[in-house]
């Protein structure tokens, strides 16, 4: 325990005590912070207010963003923030700040910045494409803005004068009378029904999921329109597995591994991963019956033991330097560590905590190098209990 006390300096001023120049340092805030639960649990908008007014209070009336936070001992509101309350822009529209968007004039929120964005895709792609299609061509910005400044796609559509794509009662595309004349245009102008992954990432998203929902699925529908059919049916079908096991072999061999399920569906190959799901098992199965590693650990080997989950953080931290977010676990396809920190171990701050105690995360200074920093910051000597 660091014992100093306060003293009077020849002006006749208290000097600070150690422990009130203690709480003045970042460092010795984060160290101080404990791990909040049950009624006092910082999801609960009672606990976290307070803590937010004294930081706006203490910026000069606003709130800093998340790196400022991290930085001066409040990782654990940012967490809060992100997990409970719907992110920064939520969280200062309750606390009734302006929307930083807008403090920043950010040039996507003047329609006549956004318009002329607009009109050149549907000049390039025949409509405007929907938001899926916008963040894969990395234009989440502009799907951003349509939301956050625009009134979302809808009102968008509106304002460029192009056909509504939500349909409801008699307009509805679950009627064939409405949706028949779409896929005709579509057939005439590319030569055949596109698939359905071309529907989803040029913005008729609607479409795909009437045609699924409604008019059980693109085989009766080519059947409907007098298309010829595209798919494997009888022997041929891809749900016998003599069928898929050379293709999925052979996928193998080109990528070292399995894809994930989402590579099949972006790279147009729905139909393999939806035999794989509805007639083979699902991917574990099938990566278990071509002898491969299973992707995600269960039972003993679970990361949701913390005997098994230690050692990958400590590598992890021992790479990074620290224990990366939620956020990255998930972009580099490791949600399911992500989640095994949320579900069974009281989440990330409680994780953290925890590594801090085993000596494995060391991203707060030790007492003795706290009492160093005092000694300088007082000017005095203090002993150590």
């Amino acid at each position: 325990m660091i014992v100093l006390t306060a003293t009077v300096n020849g002006n006749g001023k208290r000097q600070l005590t150690g422990k009130e120049i203690q709480n003045k340092l970042p460092i010795a805030e984060v160290n101080q912070r404990k791990l909040r639960t049950g009624k006092d649990s910082l999801r609960h908008w009672e606990n976290i207010e307070p803590i937010l007014r004294k930081i706006i209070a203490e910026n000069n009336g606003d709130l800093p963003s998340s790196g400022w936070l991290k930085k001066n001992g409040y990782g654990y509101v940012t967490y809060a923030i992100y997990e409970y309350y719907g992110k920064f822009h939520a969280v200062r529209e309750r606390l009734g700040l302006v929307p930083r968007h807008k403090k920043n004039n950010n040039p996507l929120a003047q329609w006549e910045n956004l318009d002329p964005i607009l009109r050149k895709l549907v000049k390039k792609h025949g409509d405007l494409p929907g938001g899926y299609s916008l963040n894969k061509k990395g234009l989440g910005n502009v799907v951003s803005a349509i939301h956050e400044y625009h009134g979302g796609f809808k009102a968008v559509r509106e304002k460029l004068g192009l056909e509504q794509k939500v349909r409801v009662g008699a307009d509805s595309l679950e009627h064939w009378k409405n949706v028949k004349p779409i896929l005709k245009k579509l057939v005439k102008k590319h030569g055949d029904l596109p698939s359905d992954t071309w529907l989803r990432e040029n913005g008729r998203n609607d479409v795909s999921i009437a045609i699924h929902r409604y008019h059980n699925g693109f085989p009766a529908v080519r059947e409907k329109l007098g298309l010829a059919q595209k798919g494997r049916f009888g022997k041929d079908a891809l749900r016998h597995w003599e069928n898929l096991e050379p293709i999925l072999k052979k996928l193998i061999t080109e990528h070292g591994d399995l894809p994930s399920s989402g590579w099949f569906k972006n790279n147009g190959q729905s139909s393999l991963a939806a035999a794989i799901v509805r007639h083979n098992g699902g991917f574990s199965a099938v990566r278990k019956k071509l002898g491969l590693e299973p992707m995600r650990k269960v039972g003993v080997e679970s990361p949701r033991h913390w005997e098994n989950l230690e050692p990958v953080l400590k590598k992890i931290i021992e790479k990074h330097g620290d224990l990366p977010s939620a956020g990255w676990f998930i972009q580099n396809k490791l949600s399911g560590l992500s989640s095994a920190i949320i579900k069974y171990h009281g989440g990330f701050p409680a994780v953290r905590e925890k590594l801090r105690s085993l000596g494995i995360l060391k991203d707060i200074e030790s007492d003795a190098q706290i009492f160093a920093k005092l000694k300088g910051a007082m000017g005095a000597e203090g002993r150590m209990d």
